[in-house]
Order: C-alpha cells, then structure tokens, then sequence
C-alpha cells in the first residue's frame, strides 16, 4: 500500500468516527452528476471533483505500474470501470476515498457496491453496510 493511499484511509477513517457513506458512480451517472455539479449543488460538484482526480491518476499511470481494479488484479483499461467514492457520512465532508471497480467485478450497481465492500476490507476488515429504514433513523 502506498503511503498516499494509506494517509488517505487514515484522515477517511479519522473524520468519519466509524461512519462512511458509499456511493456507486457509473459512467450513465456522470452526465446527472455533472448537471447538478452545474447548477451550484456543492455534494455533487465535492463528488464531481473527486472522480475527476481518480480519472487523473488512471490515466497517468504507466504501464509498468498500472492502474488495478480496487476488487481484483485486473488492469483499468478504456473506461470500462465504475467508481465507488467512500466518505465520512456528513453534510460536507473534507476527504473521500475512491477506489475504482472493473466490469469483471460488476456492472450493475448491487455488484459494483458489493466488490467495493470486499476490497474496503481490506482497510476496515469489520466494516458493515447499514441500511436506514425510517427518515428519523440515526447512525449506526
């Protein structure tokens, strides 16, 4: 694990106090994201700015030290992945965490959410999903 990588888990975990919110971004998202990035929604230009990053480091990554797959050892090759952004559940969080997911590892969301929880393990091996079931719920 790189120590960017590692410093990066670290300041998520920090600010979350053990609650993370894990939100799926797929390619037909985008063009939702970028709308609501567009219309002054500070969530979605925050999410926005953070998978243009991840997309960055992709790209510029060479091809003795290529960008993987957060699920498996597969290469990120043409697009043909999903990012999965994992922050502090708050209103306005200061870091994110975004590991990207390929098509092998899943397509939909369900399957995309479910390799993403298996490769977070690997930093939090107790994390758990959650799922509020009443708009008054708290956090668990």
């Amino acid at each position: 694990m790189s120590a960017t990588l590692a410093a990066g888990i670290l300041a998520v975990q920090k600010e979350a106090a053990g609650v993370l919110a894990v939100r799926v971004i797929r390619k037909q998202d985008a063009r939702r994201l970028r709308e609501y990035a567009r219309s002054g929604d500070p969530a979605a230009t925050r999410m926005m700015l953070t998978v243009a990053h991840a997309i960055r480091q992709i790209e510029g990554a060479s091809h003795d030290g290529p960008a993987l797959c957060a699920a498996c050892p597969r290469e990120l090759i043409d697009n043909r992945y999903a990012f999965v952004v994992v922050t502090p559940k708050r209103n306005d969080p200061e870091n994110a965490l975004t590991l990207a997911i390929c098509e092998k590892c899943g397509t939909n969301h369900g399957q995309i959410r479910a390799a993403a929880m298996s490769a977070l393990r690997t930093f939090w091996p107790k994390i758990r999903m959650v799922t509020v079931t009443h708009s008054a719920g708290g956090a668990a």
